[in-house]
């Protein structure tokens, strides 16, 4: 389960060129123990771009849910199955940069 969660995760969202300039940095922040049905913030906050804005932000997590873009730097998720679920973080800013940034949280039966 782990490895074909992070090989999902490794493939989601993959793509694109890079735009001139630097790329943004992402910072994802999560806890990394919770139980089924537990919901977590899933938090970029800290992510910053040097030499612009960050555009989206784009939240994958290998649990069989659906990626998400959102403009705000933080979402809430609700983890269905138990295993270590492997989360990513992509962001993109106004140039067509990315950065990115992973966790693993490990998810229990209650």
């Amino acid at each position: 389960m782990l490895l074909a969660s992070l090989a999902t995760l490794c493939c989601l969202g993959c793509g694109g060129e890079e735009g001139p300039g630097v790329p943004p940095v992402a910072v994802l922040n999560v806890a990394t123990e919770t139980d089924v049905g537990g919901s977590l913030r899933l938090d970029a906050t800290q992510s910053f771009d040097d030499d612009g804005d960050i555009q989206h932000y784009r939240f994958i997590v290998a649990d069989g849910s659906p990626a998400f873009t959102t403009v705000e730097p933080s979402a809430r998720h609700t983890f269905s199955v138990s295993g270590l679920i492997g989360v990513r973080l992509i962001i993109r800013d106004a140039k067509g940069n990315r950065g990115e940034d992973s966790a693993v949280v490990s998810v229990r039966e209650p």
